[in-house]
């Protein structure tokens, strides 16, 4: 995202080196979910937009990225709806979000982006694995046309990608499909299985409480 120049190699964008594009344009071309992402204490549209709402179609498109990431019932019933401020810092009536609807809200920024390569470093690291592979799938539904970008160590999340990286002291050590990871019975496949065992045993636990 050129936040650093790097110290050695090429970085290329469709063929041609980074520094080549102007970098305001450079970095317009990409949207980022970090895990540390910021929600700010403006209405729950402006967060949306990251910008003022200005038309009807910005209205829309707002609501329906709520409606996507699951957040819209909760906000249409707060007394003004998407101009509603985000927690009760300014407003006694601002709307009080969980951590996992903060993602959820960071998540739906990038439904409103034209943005060409998206970035999601654990972008779903606070939801539970229901609402965990709901996300996953609404963001891998962007890449229809898009590049997208997931970073993350709940392996749950890349079985449906088109290519994983296994990256290992700043190299990519093991590359390949989700099947062909598990076929070749390396890295990746060792802890694809303790996190599988480990899901397993907690969902098992939770049955048995519950009963």
């Amino acid at each position: 995202m050129r936040l650093y120049e790097p110290l050695s190699g090429n970085i290329l964008y469709n063929g041609k080196q980074y520094q080549d594009y102007k970098v305001s344009d450079y970095r317009s071309l990409f949207f980022t979910v970090f895990q540390d992402f910021t929600i700010y204490n403006v209405s729950v549209a402006e967060n949306v937009l990251m910008d003022l709402v200005k038309t009807d179609e910005d209205e829309k498109r707002v609501i329906d990225a709520l409606k996507k990431v699951g957040l819209y019932d909760k906000v249409k019933n707060t007394k003004d709806g998407i101009y509603t401020l985000i927690s009760k810092e300014f407003s006694d009536s601002g709307l009080v979000l969980s951590g996992g609807e903060k993602q959820k809200l960071a998540i739906a920024r990038a439904l409103c982006s034209s943005a060409e390569i998206f970035v999601f470093d654990e972008a779903s690291s606070a939801l539970d694995p229901i609402s965990e592979h709901e996300i996953n799938s609404l963001i891998l539904s962007l890449a229809k046309d898009k590049t997208v970008i997931l970073i993350s160590h709940r392996l749950s999340t890349t079985r449906d990608v088109d290519v994983i990286y296994l990256l290992e002291d700043g190299k990519v050590k093991e590359q390949g499909s989700h099947e062909q990871l598990m076929q070749l019975n390396g890295e990746y496949a060792r802890m694809f299985t303790i996190q599988s065992r480990q899901y397993l045993r907690n969902m098992t636990d939770t049955c048995r409480e519950d009963y």
